[in-house]
């Protein structure tokens, strides 16, 4: 489990490594495998997580691939704990409103919001198990 107890690794494997052309960077697709922590039943949650690492192009593969599943549990760690998804959506785990985030338009204070989000963390736990 992570530091914070979200998650119970499961499985993890490796779909796709992509290396990109003229430079040390690689991409690869991960599918992750878990159960939320306070799950009772036995469902496991799956989620795809797309990397990049930087590895010489003489690298070995079995310390790639585990470096390549770390930094995906990594990642998974980063958005249950509220992390950035990259991208221009909210992540539902984030208790943090960034400058961005704009609280007249939506009519909610940070506490409200803050509620609001422990709420739906409640309601994905519960739709989970």
């Amino acid at each position: 489990m992570t530091g914070l107890e979200t998650f119970e690794k499961i499985e993890a494997d490796v779909i796709s490594v992509t290396r990109h052309e003229n430079s040390d960077r690689l991409s690869a697709q991960v599918k992750l495998r878990f159960r939320l922590s306070e799950q009772q039943d036995p469902y496991i949650g799956e989620m795809f997580v797309c990397i990049e690492l930087i590895e010489r192009e003489n690298y070995r593969w079995r310390r790639t691939k585990r470096r390549i599943i770390e930094t995906a549990w990594d990642w998974l760690d980063r958005y249950f704990g509220g992390a950035s998804l990259g991208f221009e959506v909210e992540n539902l785990f984030s208790d943090i409103l960034d400058d961005t985030h704009d609280v007249s338009n939506g009519g909610l204070t940070p506490e409200e919001e803050h509620s609001l989000q422990e709420e739906l963390r409640k309601i994905e736990r519960d739709v989970a198990a």
